[in-house]
This record gives structure tokens, C-alpha cells and sequence, in this order.
């Protein structure tokens, strides 16, 4: 009997101290949980051309810490197995740079980040033709540039006669107006360069002035006129046989062919009565055939 009296004593005497244990207030911890997980990255490429490219992250931490891959930047696309746990390795593509600027960013794994950069596009230009003519008369041409907005160009003739009113200078695509003059002589050309391009410019010579009419044609003499005549001789010149006599107001001229009937030559002196036969020309002289003595 004393035995199960002494086992019953102990087991009142254990529930006694295990409600005591329940009823005391349990004491928690006051100091942080520190994250023993440490992660460190890497990235091989770390730079890329502006055509851009794969490259890839490496993660290296113990392998019951996990971790995760991310960018803010538009132009690089994580892999689509972004997360992961212990050591490993992440896969990215970087897309090509459009403009001549360069670019960077960085990607961040967990705490850590591992820094991206990317060349820019290079400038490059085209123009939409290398050669254009004009007339004599000159006027406007326009020529077309094309680069990449942030590319710098200039324009600018090597000759006086072509001109830029407009679009000598520009940082992205655009137009370059030119002003031709007239051309007053013989056929030209002129270069104009254009965002480092050759650019030419053909003219036409002046045309030829126009042929002068020809002058009229000379007023057709009167035909000859066979005249006969007389009068009074009122004035002699001359020499025999060359005379020049005034016969009734009419010139009168005498050569070596001259006859002389009833007289001789150097009978012919003022006041004397003759009859002239002969040949009078547009300006009424007659020279005269036949010089007769008349009473």
C-alpha cells in the first residue's frame, strides 16, 4: 500500500510542476535576425558595340541562399529563368543602339548590381542624288540628307554661283536648298558638299545671241536711159577729151569714146548750141555718145 501511495505523491507532485512551467511567461529573443546569405555577382561582357549582343551574369553564394535577376533598362531582356538558388549563372540579351549616343545601366541581384554599358551607333550619311543639271537660267534645287537624329552635317559650295538659303547645317535628317544664278557664258559645273558627300551641279552655257536679220537689199538702180537732147552749153570743165559740161541745166560728161560732129573738142565752150546723145545713169549725168554743133 505504501508504494501506490508514493507513486500517486510523485504524480501529484509532477503536474504540480508542470503547471508551474505553463503559468511562467516564455522569454524571447531581442536581437536581430541577421541574413547570413551572402550573394556576388559578375557579368561577362561588361560593355557591347551598338549592334549589341548576349552576355551573361554569374552568381556566386552558398546554395541554400536563393536570389533573383532584374533591370530597369528597356533595352536589355533578362532570360526568362530570372531566380535562382546557390552559385549560378543568368543569361541577358542587350538590344542594338539606335542612336550615336552611348548608353548604360546596371542589373542588380538581390543587394548586389553589376554595371552595363553600350557603345553608340555610328553617324553615318546618305544623300538622295550626287548630281543634278539646271538650265542657263539657273533656280532652286533641293537634296536630302538622311543620319541618325543626333548626327551633325554641314553643307557648303566650293563655287560663287550656288548658294544655301536653307539647311546648311543640320543634327538629324533633313533638306539642303540651293539657289542657282544664271549663267551668261559657257557651259559649268560646281561641286557642293554635302554631309562629306560629293554633290555636283551641271549648267547649260548661255544660249547664242540671236542671228541679226540681213540688211535690206540696195535699192536696184534705175535701168540706163539712152537720152537725146539740146541746149546751150553754160559752163565746161575738164580736159579734153574728159569734160564736164553743163548742157541746159543737165550734167554732161565727155571721154575718149565721146564723138564730136561738126566740131572738134576744143570748140566746146560756153554758149554754145549742141545736141547730146546719150546714156544718163540714176543720178541723171549723162555720158554722152555724140556731141553735135547745132546753129
Amino acid at each position: 500500500m505504501r508504494t501506490r501511495r508514493g507513486a500517486v505523491a510523485f504524480a501529484i507532485a509532477m503536474v504540480g510542476v508542470v503547471a508551474a512551467c505553463t503559468s511562467t511567461t516564455q522569454t524571447l529573443p531581442t536581437a536581430p535576425i541577421i541574413d547570413k546569405c551572402q550573394v556576388s555577382a559578375s557579368n561577362a561582357p561588361t560593355s557591347f558595340d551598338a549592334l549589341g549582343g548576349l552576355g551573361t551574369v554569374m552568381i556566386t553564394t552558398t546554395r541554400d541562399c536563393t536570389w533573383s535577376v532584374a533591370t530597369t533598362a528597356s533595352w536589355v531582356t533578362i532570360d526568362a529563368v530570372n531566380t535562382g538558388q546557390g552559385t549560378g549563372s543568368v543569361g541577358y540579351h542587350v538590344a542594338s543602339n539606335p542612336a550615336p549616343a552611348a548608353r548604360s545601366t546596371s542589373i542588380s541581384i538581390g543587394s548586389d548590381s553589376v554595371p552595363l554599358s553600350q557603345a553608340g551607333a555610328p553617324c553615318r550619311f546618305s544623300i538622295s542624288r550626287n548630281v543634278d543639271s539646271v538650265g542657263s537660267g539657273g533656280g532652286r534645287l533641293s537634296i536630302d540628307v538622311t543620319t541618325l537624329t543626333g548626327c551633325n552635317w554641314t553643307a557648303s559650295s566650293a563655287v560663287g554661283w550656288i548658294t544655301i538659303p536653307a539647311g546648311a547645317s543640320g543634327t538629324a535628317s533633313g533638306t539642303v536648298s540651293m539657289s542657282v544664278a544664271a549663267n551668261a557664258g559657257i557651259a559649268r559645273t560646281g561641286e557642293v558638299v554635302i554631309a562629306g558627300q560629293n554633290y555636283s551641279v551641271n549648267q547649260a552655257a548661255a544660249p547664242s545671241p540671236p542671228t541679226p536679220p540681213p540688211p535690206p537689199p540696195a535699192p536696184t538702180p534705175p535701168p540706163a536711159q539712152h537720152v537725146n537732147f539740146t541746149g546751150t552749153v553754160s559752163s565746161v570743165g575738164g580736159h579734153c577729151p574728159s569734160l564736164s559740161l553743163n548742157v541746159g541745166g543737165r550734167s554732161v560728161i565727155t571721154d575718149g569714146s565721146t564723138k564730136f560732129k561738126h566740131l572738134k573738142c576744143e570748140d566746146v565752150k560756153s554758149g554754145l548750141s549742141v545736141a547730146i546723145a546719150g546714156i544718163a545713169n540714176a543720178s541723171g549725168i549723162v555720158l554722152a555718145d555724140e556731141v553735135d554743133q547745132t546753129k
